[in-house]
């Protein structure tokens, strides 16, 4: 998750014109720990002060326990999690 949220950051660095909304496809992550989640708020934060709404979408069972846990889920907002694109 690190590693992809890096990759994120740097391909939105160049961005000029920001989307309306961010879809963060996280079928792909089974496992996320402290670091993934430390990224994972860096991202939505620096889309929240672009104005940019962050969704979530196929979160895997782990890594939703974590963000429950960490209290992500309020800071984000239930609505912005969806189970599929």
């Amino acid at each position: 998750m690190f590693g992809a949220a890096e990759k994120m950051e740097d391909a939105l660095a160049g961005v000029d014109e920001w989307p309306k909304v961010l879809i963060l496809r996280l079928n792909l992550v089974t496992a996320m720990d402290a670091t993934g989640l430390n990224a994972l708020e860096s991202i939505v934060e620096r889309m929240r002060h672009k104005g940019v709404v962050a969704i979530l979408s196929g979160i895997h069972f782990q890594p939703l326990q974590l963000l429950m846990k960490a209290g992500f889920i309020e800071v984000i907002g239930r609505k912005n999690f969806c189970s599929t694109f």
